[in-house]
């Protein structure tokens, strides 16, 4: 209901904790809301557990805070890590949101270790349409790869399909976007080829995992959106279910618990929570654009 709006996401959790005097609060889906609600949680002693907030900035946002999805921080680190170790010089073109900026923060941190040089870092408003200066930039630098850096899939198709309409043939990589579905639709053949960090697919083999893909199926007629996030809800809500079971509707003690909490063993795989709130044992991994499909590299 938030919209992804940092003030609307203000106004609506004061009203779940005021009016509704609720304890729990699951979400945000977006980071900068996530980061917005996360002091009035803390303030409050309320639980806010996000399966889908990833940016680095809600590391020790406050005791309160958790999620069930890796941090930027990480995306950003293997991101760099990939490039710094194939190339010399490489291009990187953000988004100014607080998801893009905190894993471009990352991902210059991580390339900084290795010899490569950033000869093109730009940062774009949201709604930005007109890519040619950036197009440009990269065409008349040294770059020999580009990071691309969006907050949305349809942002981040249009900019691949720029570049490739410029006849650019640098390689391309991205942080999780690609996976998407809208992303592919708009990139169309531009994508072909982009190599990304994305999170793992879910075990089809474990008997759970198919359960609760069928049934969703059931339910909503089709899986379209991303089965991890989908997952990652569904294990927040059985967490917090079972945390009040174990210890009541106090979120001082459900914290604790959580804090506490040796490994969960959930859709996602086994995981656990440190003392910032993030999630332990949960890893990236490496896919690419193949024929219009999304393949592990």
């Amino acid at each position: 209901d938030s919209k992804c709006d940092s003030d609307t996401a203000k106004g609506l959790i004061m009203k779940l904790i005021s009016a509704d005097k609720a304890k729990i609060i699951i979400g945000g889906v977006c980071s900068g809301e996530t980061l917005a609600m996360s002091e009035i949680a803390e303030k409050n002693k309320v639980i806010l557990f996000s399966p889908s907030a990833s940016s680095s900035d809600l590391t020790g946002a406050g005791s309160f805070v958790f999620r069930n999805i890796p941090s930027d921080s990480y995306g950003g680190y293997v991101l760099g890590e990939n490039l710094g170790n194939q190339y010399k010089d490489v291009a990187i073109i953000s988004e100014s949101t607080e998801h893009a900026q905190a894993l471009r923060r990352s991902f210059l941190e991580k390339i900084s270790e290795y010899n490569a040089q950033v000869s093109v870092d730009e940062v774009l408003p949201p709604d930005e349409k007109d890519f040619r200066p950036i197009v440009s930039k990269i065409k008349n630098s040294k770059a020999e790869a580009i990071a691309i850096n969006p907050q949305t899939e349809n942002s981040g198709g249009l900019l691949v399909k720029a570049i490739r309409d410029a006849k650019i043939k640098l390689p391309i990589f991205a942080h999780m976007i690609p996976s998407g579905q809208k992303f592919l639709e708009v990139s169309g053949k531009s994508a072909e080829g982009i190599v990304f960090t994305d999170l793992p697919n879910l075990d089809y083999d474990n008997v759970r995992v198919k359960a609760f893909l069928e049934d969703y199926k059931k339910t909503f007629g089709n899986t379209t959106g991303s089965e991890f996030y989908m997952a990652a809800s569904y294990d927040v809500v059985i967490i917090l279910v079972q945390a009040v079971e174990k210890v009541g509707y106090d979120s001082v003690k459900i914290r604790d618990y959580l804090y506490n909490l040796s490994e969960y063993d959930g859709l996602l795989g086994k995981y656990s929570f440190d003392l910032n709130g993030d999630v332990v044992g949960l890893r990236l991994v490496l896919k690419q654009v193949k024929n219009g499909k999304v393949e592990d590299k």
